[in-house]
C-alpha cells in the first residue's frame, strides 16, 4: 500500500470523527470554516502550483502539501471561532454605547431567519435570538460594528430562526444580512439608515422607512424578492430591478417606469430619498404611502 494512501486514509478518518463529535456536541469545537476559506482561499492556489512543480513520482510530498494547506485553513478557522463570543438562545444581549460613537455596522451571517429590526434608545443595540450556535464579534469606538455568525455545525438541524435587534436612534447605521432565506420586518423609522444590504436565496420582507436620513440605499439580491415598503409622505423613491419578471406597484404614490427603473414623480425634487436596488429572477415590490 502506498504511503500516500495511508496518509489520505488517516486524514479522512480523523476528519470524519472530529466532524461527527463536533456536530453532536460531544466535543466543543468552535470553528469558522467559512470565514477562514474566504480569507485564505489563495493558499489552495499555492498548493496547486507546488504540486504541479513536483515530480509525478512525488506522491507523498503532494499529499503533505495539501495536508499542510488544509491544516492552515482549519487552524485559522478555529482561531476565528475562538475570537467570537457566544449568545445563548432566548437571551437578550445588550451592547452599550461608547463615547463618540456616530456610525455603526450590523452584519448577520446565518441560515434561514425571521428578522425583526427596530429602534432603541440608550443602548447601542439590543439583540435577541433563539438561533443555536450564534456568535458575535463586537468592535466599539466611533465607528462601531457587530458581526453575528452561526457556528458551523454540519449535522445540526434543530436551530431556531428568530433574530431581532433594536438599534440606537442616534447612530447612522449600515446593515448587512447574508442568509439562505429571510422574512420579517426591517423598521428604520426610528433610526437613521445609510445603507442596507440583503443577500438571500428567497426574501419576503416588510420595510418601514423613516426620514431621519437624507438618503437611504437598500440593496437586495436573491432568487425571488418580495418587498412591501412603507415610506413617509413627501419622500422620493427610485427602484431599480434587473429581474426577468417584475411586479412593481404603488399605493398612495405614482411610479413612472423607464425600462428597469421605477421612480416616484417627486424623486428629483424630494428632500428625502430612498434607493432600492434589486438583483433577482423574480421581483415583487409594493410601495405604500400612508
Amino acid at each position: 500500500m502506498r504511503k500516500t494512501h495511508v496518509i489520505w486514509g488517516l486524514l479522512l478518518i480523523i476528519t470524519g470523527i472530529v466532524w461527527i463529535l463536533a456536530s453532536t456536541g460531544t466535543i466543543q469545537l468552535s470553528i469558522d470554516i467559512i470565514g477562514a476559506i474566504s480569507t485564505l482561499w489563495p493558499i489552495f492556489i499555492v498548493a496547486a502550483g507546488v504540486t504541479i512543480l513536483l515530480k509525478k513520482e512525488a506522491h507523498t510530498m503532494r499529499a503533505v502539501v495539501w495536508i499542510i494547506a488544509a491544516a492552515i485553513v482549519i487552524g485559522y478557522g478555529i482561531f476565528l471561532g475562538s475570537d467570537h463570543h457566544g449568545i445563548a438562545g432566548g437571551d437578550v444581549h445588550v451592547f452599550e454605547m461608547r463615547d463618540g460613537m456616530e456610525h455603526a455596522r450590523l452584519e448577520v451571517n446565518i441560515g434561514a431567519a425571521d428578522l425583526r429590526i427596530g429602534a432603541s434608545d440608550s443602548v447601542m443595540a439590543r439583540v435577541n435570538s433563539d438561533i443555536k450556535g450564534l456568535r458575535y464579534n463586537y468592535n466599539g469606538g466611533r465607528n462601531g460594528g457587530i458581526v453575528f455568525s452561526q457556528e458551523w455545525k454540519p449535522l445540526k438541524i434543530d436551530s431556531g430562526k428568530n433574530f431581532s435587534a433594536d438599534l440606537n436612534k442616534n447612530i447612522m447605521w449600515n446593515l448587512e444580512f447574508n442568509m439562505g432565506a429571510t422574512d420579517g420586518i426591517i423598521d428604520f423609522s426610528g433610526f437613521p439608515l445609510e445603507r442596507c444590504k440583503l443577500n438571500a436565496g428567497a426574501c419576503d420582507l416588510r420595510i418601514v422607512a423613516g426620514s431621519l436620513q437624507d438618503n437611504a440605499v437598500i440593496e437586495c439580491a436573491g432568487g425571488t424578492v418580495s418587498i412591501s415598503i412603507t415610506i413617509p409622505e413627501g419622500t422620493g423613491i427610485r427602484i431599480k430591478s434587473d429581474a426577468v419578471v417584475n411586479e412593481i406597484s404603488g399605493r398612495g404614490i405614482t411610479l413612472r417606469n423607464d425600462g428597469r427603473i421605477y421612480e416616484s414623480t417627486n424623486y428629483d425634487s424630494a428632500d428625502k430619498t430612498i434607493s432600492l436596488n434589486i438583483s433577482s429572477a423574480v421581483t415583487k415590490v409594493t410601495v405604500n404611502v400612508p
